[in-house]
């Protein structure tokens, strides 16, 4: 934080014409309850310290709201300069955020325009961001059914575009709006679903905030233990990871366990560290938040004027934003109440009342209208205590009730069980690879014990012919020499065939290192996991190399709003049919990327000459090519728009939209890519349009083509039965049916080429 350095005469200045001007009655009213010297000497406590505090407040708050002023209105000048486009969306939303602090209702205005803006340019991240902060504002105007309805209905939307991040997201702020209502079943449902995927994606920070949130829930059903447990798990994260802001927040829900728990110094503290770091960051919303909260532990101490001391401070902040104040009511209430000016208690508890009935926190209800039926009897009017004794009973029983309590329950053991699965199943795993372990353990006792035992054996034998070498030494004496010079020539022999052997087992290695390296060559160039996930999104891959490298690839890529897809089947395998990938990606990255050619059968007709060129096959030193598919697609409306050009192998598609539902065969043009060929026979294309769901099925003909142990081909017509029988199922599960086939097929045989297939559903 800046330091602003303020002279002793300037602030006293400021501080008598305020004291001039402030009117303590607005605090403290005359009334009969309180006592003409003790009132006197409230108000003159309450002068003093009140604007001693609020100008501390000023002080530290000031620099930080202007520098976000001039932030705003820096965005508000650049706005006018913008066209329709995604930056626009963004100042926008970037606005709506800035507003939320000081006019929702403009927030509100901001959010709406950049979503409509988003949607019509289909820019995603945009529209989330919009929908998000749409039912925030929402929420902070207090308007939680509104707000649920909204998160509910974008939640629906994430789950059927399988998008986990605003998932997760909907969930969490789900989780919120009901705890505010009091729906505590509900609020764990979300709150857990948000945990769920976080824990799954280990995004600390996020999982802190959820965590935090969980304590809240706790509170609230009074579970302090656990309640505790969970802030603290959520401060050591965001502690962790600086997060200042998160901070102030776990350290304000710590305090608020702690003043339920009755522990009012620890919970003073930790508000008191709250509150810090709101006016560090000069964030007005969260300190206001902070100020109410150290008055309800003033108010639980006893000690009124403090308490209102600090509503007072909370209001100004409130009314200047635009922010619901039943929580400030209420504890103004409490304050006068703990007064005994009863007027003035009974006129902030239904303020406050009225303004949580609309919003629908029934959590705040409750406690309110069990303090008006207090407030009341203390006033003499018992009609008016039972009519609200008998709503709090009502509001109490509508939070706590049996049901309400077993589907709490319920949710705590479906997010156990579901966490519990999760950990078996890496147990599971973790015996499988142990039990692998085991048996390289044990095989190779058995190989050790099998080398001692042949070196037992071997002693035998040497020991016995000794023995035998001794009883006939005198008859062997004129052979000595012979057999000693036999015996040299041994000695030489075996030397020289350990030599051989040692040479070939460098050779070897240095071998199937050389193989390993150009794996993993190959494997960069290929399209990483990352990549394909966000191209394809939903799809299943067959590869099954006949050596450590393959002479199949996969090239994916975009140019323009169109995704580019191809499968490629060079000539060989091997070591030699990888150079040719390597080669081939490598054509296509300077032909699509560098030349931008996106035209599928350009694309190939450009790949032909490119290899003849580099593999010099016009002086016929090289006649090795490729086959491939090559497709382009976009999105437009409702239909999915398709370009197609193949080398030699077909393109298959099915769409349960389309006419017969049943799979379609494309076919390719019966030429290959480089080497020598008919020049006079060029690629083609072949464009149509399929529906939203339809599969692609693209690969090299190494499946069609293996043979079973009668030398029987798989053959184009069982593949095509195959593709047409699982095209209905699930993604995995037609990857698992295909592999199966494929393995009953080779059953005793060897795989004769490599195989790579592709399922992609649009």
């Amino acid at each position: 934080m800046k330091k602003y350095a303020y002279t002793e005469g300037m602030v006293c200045c400021i501080l008598l014409l305020l004291v001039k001007k402030y009117d303590v009655q607005n605090i403290v009213p005359a009334n009969s309850y309180i006592k003409s010297p003790f009132r006197n000497a409230l108000q003159t406590n309450w002068r003093v310290a009140g604007l001693l505090s609020l100008m501390l407040i000023f002080l530290l708050v000031t620099p930080n709201i202007a520098q976000q002023q001039t932030k705003k209105d820096s965005l508000l000048l650049l706005l006018k300069t913008l066209p329709d486009d995604t930056n626009r969306v963004n100042v926008l939303n970037e606005l709506g955020i800035m507003s939320e602090n000081g006019d929702i209702k403009a927030a509100l205005q901001y959010d709406q325009t950049a979503l409509t803006l988003a949607q019509k340019l289909k820019y995603k991240k945009g529209v989330d961001e919009a929908k998000f902060s749409i039912g925030h504002v929402f929420y902070a105007m207090g308007n939680l059914s509104r707000s649920i309805k909204h998160f509910k209905q974008v939640l629906n939307e994430a789950e059927q575009d399988k998008d986990s991040t605003n998932i997760a997201l909907y969930h969490w702020k789900l989780g919120i709006i009901y705890r505010e209502k009091g729906s505590f079943a509900p609020s764990l449902k979300h709150f857990f679903g948000a945990l769920k995927i976080y824990e799954a994606r280990k995004q600390k920070v996020k999982q802190a905030n959820t965590l935090g949130s969980l304590g809240i829930v706790y509170k609230a059903q009074k579970r302090f233990d656990k309640a505790i447990e969970f802030q603290r798990k959520a401060l050591a994260i965001h502690e962790a990871f600086g997060k200042k802001y998160s901070v102030a927040i776990d350290y304000n829900n710590l305090a608020e366990v702690y003043e339920h728990m009755k522990q009012y110094d620890k919970a003073l503290h930790y508000h008191e560290k709250s509150r810090k770091i709101k006016e560090h960051m000069g964030n007005q919303r969260g300190l206001s938040i902070s100020l109410v909260n150290i008055a309800s532990v003033y108010n639980a101490l006893d000690n009124y004027p403090k308490a209102i001391e600090y509503c007072v401070a909370s209001l100004k902040i409130k009314e200047k934003l635009g922010m619901l104040k039943d929580e400030v009511f209420y504890n103004f209430s409490r304050a006068y109440f703990g007064l005994k000016d009863y007027k003035q208690a009974i006129e902030y508890g239904l303020k406050s009342l009225k303004i949580s009935e609309i919003s629908g926190s029934k959590y705040l209800t409750k406690q309110l209208t069990k303090l008006l039926s207090e407030i009341y009897q203390q006033a003499g009017d018992f009609e008016n205590a039972l009519k609200y004794y008998q709503s709090y009973k009502v509001y109490g029983d509508s939070i706590f009730n049996e049901k309400k309590s077993r589907q709490i329950a319920e949710v705590e053991a479906k997010y156990q069980n579901e966490k519990q699965a999760q950990e078996n199943q890496f147990l599971k795993k973790e015996a499988a690879k142990n039990e692998v372990l085991l048996t390289q353990r044990n095989n190779l006792i058995v190989a050790i014990s099998g080398g001692v035992l042949l070196l037992v054996v071997l002693a035998l034998v040497l020991h016995r012919s000794n023995l035998r070498k001794q009883y006939t030494n005198k008859l062997l004496h004129t052979q000595k020499q012979e057999i000693e010079g036999k015996n040299k020539e041994l000695i030489q022999v075996q030397e020289e065939i350990q030599t051989q052997h040692d040479f070939l087992e460098e050779k070897n290695q240095q071998i199937s290192s050389s193989i390993k390296a150009a794996e993993d060559i190959q494997r960069a160039i290929l399209p990483h996991e990352a990549k394909m996930q966000r191209l394809l999104k939903n799809y299943f891959i067959i590869n099954k190399p006949r050596d450590m490298v393959s002479g199949d690839f996969i090239w994916l890529g975009e140019s323009g709003k169109q995704t580019i897809l191809i499968v490629a089947d060079c000539t060989g395998h091997g070591v030699p049919g990888a150079f040719m990938t390597l080669i081939g990606a490598n054509l296509l990255d300077k032909i699509i990327r560098i030349w931008n050619i996106s035209n599928p059968a350009a694309i190939l007709d450009r790949l032909h000459k490119e290899i003849n060129t580099v593999m010099k096959q016009d002086e016929g030193e090289v006649i090795s090519g490729m086959d491939a598919i090559v497709l382009s697609y976009y999105r437009y409306e409702s239909k999915i728009h398709l370009n197609y050009a193949g080398a030699k192998n077909s393109l298959y598609y099915y769409d349960p939209k389309g006419k017969g539902g049943r799979l379609h065969e494309v076919k390719a043009t019966r030429k290959s890519v480089g080497g020598e060929q008919n020049e006079i026979k060029c690629f083609e294309n072949h464009q149509f349009s399929l529906s939203p769901g339809a599969i692609l099925y693209l690969g090299s003909d190494g499946l069609q083509d293996q043979n079973n142990k009668k030398r029987r081909r798989f053959g184009k017509t069982k593949l095509r039965g195959l593709l047409s029988e699982v095209a209905q199922r699930p993604l995995a599960e037609q990857k698992q049916v295909i592999e199966q086939a494929l393995d009953t097929h080779m059953e005793g045989t060897y795989q004769r080429d490599d195989i790579l297939w592709l399922g992609v559903k649009l």
